[in-house]
Protein backbone atom coordinates (compact mmCIF):
# COMPACT_ATOMS: atom_id res chain seq x y z
CA UNK A 1 0.00 0.00 0.00
CA UNK A 2 1.86 3.00 -0.79
CA UNK A 3 1.66 6.60 1.13
CA UNK A 4 -1.16 8.36 -0.85
CA UNK A 5 -3.78 5.50 -0.37
CA UNK A 6 -2.89 5.36 3.55
CA UNK A 7 -3.64 9.09 3.74
CA UNK A 8 -6.72 8.28 1.88
CA UNK A 9 -7.81 5.65 4.30
CA UNK A 10 -7.27 7.67 6.89
CA UNK A 11 -8.97 10.77 5.69
CA UNK A 12 -12.06 8.24 4.95
CA UNK A 13 -11.82 6.94 8.31
CA UNK A 14 -11.45 10.67 9.84
CA UNK A 15 -14.88 11.76 7.62
CA UNK A 16 -16.34 8.51 8.87
CA UNK A 17 -15.75 9.28 12.75
CA UNK A 18 -16.61 12.92 12.68
CA UNK A 19 -19.79 11.81 10.40
CA UNK A 20 -20.68 9.57 13.36
CA UNK A 21 -19.72 12.12 15.79
CA UNK A 22 -22.21 15.09 13.94
CA UNK A 23 -24.90 11.52 13.72
CA UNK A 24 -24.20 11.48 17.64
CA UNK A 25 -24.86 15.01 18.30
CA UNK A 26 -27.90 15.10 16.08
CA UNK A 27 -29.28 12.20 17.74
CA UNK A 28 -28.35 13.63 21.52
CA UNK A 29 -29.99 17.09 20.10
CA UNK A 30 -33.28 15.21 18.91
CA UNK A 31 -33.24 13.45 22.26
CA UNK A 32 -32.70 16.39 24.57
CA UNK A 33 -34.93 18.21 22.26
CA UNK A 34 -37.74 15.04 22.49
CA UNK A 35 -37.24 15.25 26.48
CA UNK A 36 -37.72 19.36 26.57
CA UNK A 37 -40.78 18.96 24.59
CA UNK A 38 -42.30 16.04 27.50
CA UNK A 39 -41.17 18.67 29.66
CA UNK A 40 -43.03 21.65 28.53
CA UNK A 41 -46.25 18.99 27.75
CA UNK A 42 -45.76 17.68 31.50
CA UNK A 43 -45.74 21.06 32.43
CA UNK A 44 -48.70 22.34 30.45
CA UNK A 45 -50.73 19.28 31.70
CA UNK A 46 -50.02 21.02 35.11
CA UNK A 47 -50.84 23.95 34.57
CA UNK A 48 -54.30 23.54 33.12
CA UNK A 49 -54.85 21.22 35.95
CA UNK A 50 -54.51 23.92 38.15
CA UNK A 51 -56.05 26.32 36.15
CA UNK A 52 -59.42 23.61 36.44
CA UNK A 53 -58.88 23.44 40.03
CA UNK A 54 -58.90 27.23 40.68
CA UNK A 55 -61.30 27.59 38.12
CA UNK A 56 -63.90 24.42 40.25
CA UNK A 57 -62.76 26.53 43.45
CA UNK A 58 -63.91 29.93 42.09
CA UNK A 59 -66.86 28.39 41.03
CA UNK A 60 -67.53 26.66 44.45
CA UNK A 61 -66.90 30.60 46.18
CA UNK A 62 -69.44 31.95 43.77
CA UNK A 63 -71.87 29.82 44.31
CA UNK A 64 -70.91 29.72 48.09
CA UNK A 65 -71.34 33.69 48.43
CA UNK A 66 -74.57 33.84 45.86
CA UNK A 67 -75.98 31.37 48.34
CA UNK A 68 -75.23 33.55 51.57
CA UNK A 69 -76.17 36.62 49.75
CA UNK A 70 -80.03 35.10 48.68
CA UNK A 71 -79.76 33.40 52.45
CA UNK A 72 -78.97 37.42 53.64
CA UNK A 73 -81.61 38.70 51.02
CA UNK A 74 -84.37 36.10 52.33
CA UNK A 75 -83.45 37.50 55.96
CA UNK A 76 -84.54 40.73 55.36
CA UNK A 77 -87.39 39.92 53.48
CA UNK A 78 -88.47 37.74 56.58
CA UNK A 79 -87.32 40.71 59.44
CA UNK A 80 -89.60 42.66 57.20
CA UNK A 81 -92.50 40.37 57.25
CA UNK A 82 -92.61 39.53 60.31
CA UNK A 83 -92.53 43.85 61.27
CA UNK A 84 -95.63 44.10 59.34
CA UNK A 85 -97.47 40.96 60.80
CA UNK A 86 -96.59 42.90 64.05
CA UNK A 87 -98.31 45.93 62.74
CA UNK A 88 -101.29 43.98 61.57
CA UNK A 89 -101.92 41.75 64.73
CA UNK A 90 -101.87 45.54 66.34
CA UNK A 91 -104.24 46.94 63.89
CA UNK A 92 -106.78 43.41 64.17
CA UNK A 93 -106.61 43.89 68.19
CA UNK A 94 -107.25 47.35 67.79
CA UNK A 95 -110.33 46.47 65.70
CA UNK A 96 -111.24 43.87 67.95
CA UNK A 97 -111.39 46.09 70.59
CA UNK A 98 -113.81 48.65 68.59
CA UNK A 99 -115.80 45.74 67.55
CA UNK A 100 -116.07 44.72 71.41
CA UNK A 101 -117.07 48.60 72.35
CA UNK A 102 -119.35 48.69 69.38
CA UNK A 103 -121.13 45.53 70.26
CA UNK A 104 -121.45 46.71 74.05
CA UNK A 105 -122.58 49.81 73.08
CA UNK A 106 -125.05 48.39 70.83
CA UNK A 107 -126.33 45.95 73.47
CA UNK A 108 -126.87 48.99 75.85
CA UNK A 109 -128.79 50.47 73.41
CA UNK A 110 -131.02 47.86 72.62
CA UNK A 111 -131.56 47.31 76.21
CA UNK A 112 -132.24 50.95 77.26
CA UNK A 113 -134.82 51.13 74.00
CA UNK A 114 -136.72 47.92 75.50
CA UNK A 115 -136.71 49.50 78.63
CA UNK A 116 -137.69 52.30 76.90
CA UNK A 117 -140.37 50.99 74.86
CA UNK A 118 -141.70 48.79 77.98
CA UNK A 119 -141.74 52.13 80.58
CA UNK A 120 -143.37 54.15 77.48
CA UNK A 121 -145.62 51.33 76.56
CA UNK A 122 -146.87 51.24 80.70
CA UNK A 123 -147.01 55.15 80.83
CA UNK A 124 -149.30 54.98 77.90
CA UNK A 125 -151.41 52.35 78.70
CA UNK A 126 -151.57 53.41 82.68
CA UNK A 127 -152.93 57.06 81.02
CA UNK A 128 -155.30 56.24 78.85
CA UNK A 129 -156.47 53.87 81.70
CA UNK A 130 -156.64 56.30 83.86
CA UNK A 131 -158.99 58.51 81.21
CA UNK A 132 -161.22 56.17 80.31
Amino acid sequence: MNTEQQRQQAENRRESAESQRQDGEKQRNVSENTRQMAEKQREIGEQLREVERTGERLTAEYSTRALLERIESLEEQLTQCTAQFVCVEALLHSMQEQLQQLTSDNIAMVKLSSLDSFFHGAWSTSHTEGMV
